[in-house]
């Protein structure tokens, strides 16, 4: 009887396992494949792998060695693992996929491996273009401050009267050039600290050398995720500024000041971005809903997982933004 309910039960986990729109598999050490789901047959329409060098033929050459190579990293450590890689298909095309695998004991010599692969060839697909594009709109970017430069040079030429200025005027738009640089979805970042990132990006709002911002707390120094969105928050931030605070009439100055405290039992970077001026804050209960704040609350909540809050004062506005240290600074304390 007990032995009619376990193979009941092994016909149902089967049946299970079968049904799902994943491969799955499994492995004894060695790795030795010893089970894959029908699926494998529906998508590659050959004979599951029993063997490493048996996957040869079903990922893509030049993906093989290095995820390969991952696996059996995951091994020797008895971690997760999960890569990305391109699964040749029955009819001999390839799409990409999402491999993931768990082992059973933290002992390699005794572990047996859990895996799944999973179809996102349309995912990645589209995620490329999406790139591709961004990578297409900031080359144009590019050029137009390029564009830009050059006409204030052909303009100024010969006419001393203007001179200084085109020339202040084109070393700022080179500065903004420079900053976009944070920002562009392509290339690495130039600086990997919190207040080069934010003394980089308020450059091109100084005036005729004089300072228009004040920097002053703790410095950290960036993870490489935090990086982008923490340039789009300065950015953001800066440009509105200019549009319709502090830095919009050339008296007025901005004060950013960065501290470390706790919350929760936890490591919070504060940043406080407030402005001096006498620009009119809007009427009461009326908050900026652009697609400008959308980008800085989705950059501060969603990528980093932080909140901020907006306040207009006597003396301008005052944006106050916290995030966990671990979210934003490569060297967050682990305790």
């Amino acid at each position: 009887m007990a032995t009619q309910e376990a193979q009941d039960e092994e016909s149902q986990l089967r049946f299970m396992l079968d049904s799902v729109p994943d491969i799955a598999w499994s492995a004894d050490p060695g790795p030795e494949f010893t089970h894959f789901n029908a699926r494998w047959r529906e998508v590659t329409g050959s004979p599951s792998p029993k063997e490493v060098d048996d996957w040869r033929k079903f990922i893509h050459p030049e993906d093989f060695e290095a995820s390969w190579a991952k696996f059996g990293a995951a091994i020797e450590r008895t971690s997760d693992f999960e890569d990305e890689w391109r699964l040749r298909q029955a009819n001999g095309s390839y799409r990409w996929v999402l491999s993931r695998a768990v082992p059973s004991t933290d002992d390699p010599s005794t572990a047996r491996w859990f895996g799944t692969i999973t179809d996102i060839d349309d995912r990645y697909r589209e995620a490329e273009k999406r790139e591709l594009l961004a990578q297409e709109l900031s080359h144009r970017m590019k050029n137009i401050f390029a564009v830009v430069s050059g006409l204030i040079a052909i303009r100024a030429r010969g006419r001393n009267d203007v001179s200084d200025f085109a020339d202040e005027l084109a070393e700022t738009i080179q500065t903004l050039n420079t900053a976009h640089d944070y920002v562009r979805p392509d290339g690495e970042p130039m600086a990997d600290q919190l207040h080069a990132l934010i003394k980089e990006l308020l450059a091109p709002y100084e005036y005729r050398g004089a300072l228009r911002s004040e920097l002053a707390g703790v410095d950290l120094p960036l993870l490489a995720s935090a990086t982008t969105p923490m340039a789009l928050v300065i950015h953001e931030l800066a440009t509105n500024s200019a549009k319709y605070g502090a830095l919009s009439d050339g008296k007025g100055r901005i004060t950013v000041d960065i501290a470390r405290e706790r919350e929760d039992d936890k490591a919070v970077i504060k940043i406080v971005w407030r402005e001096f001026s006498n620009v009119e804050p809007p009427a009461e209960g009326v908050q900026p809903t652009g697609f400008g704040s959308t980008l800085l609350r989705m950059s501060i909540t969603s990528q980093l997982g932080g909140t901020f809050t907006r306040e207009f004062g006597e003396s301008g506005i005052v944006v106050t933004i916290a995030i966990p240290e671990d979210r934003l600074s490569a060297a967050a304390p682990t305790s």
